[in-house]
């Protein structure tokens, strides 16, 4: 959540937590649509940072 616009604006907690809501696919899906989302934002260019994404899921029963 601390990638950077073009603006030197970070893409922060609060546009996370907009992309994912209310989203029911899997897991992979949600961890895509993050990427693109972070992606899009920051207009393609390269992370400045390393970048860690963690996706899973709980099975019910």
């Amino acid at each position: 959540s601390e990638a950077m616009s073009d603006s030197r604006k970070i893409f922060g907690r609060a546009r996370l937590e907009k992309a994912v809501a209310n989203q029911s696919g899997s897991v992979a899906d949600l961890i895509d649509l993050i990427v693109e989302e972070v992606d899009e934002f920051s207009g393609g260019s390269a992370l400045r940072d390393d970048t860690c994404l963690i996706g899973f899921a709980r099975k019910d029963g």
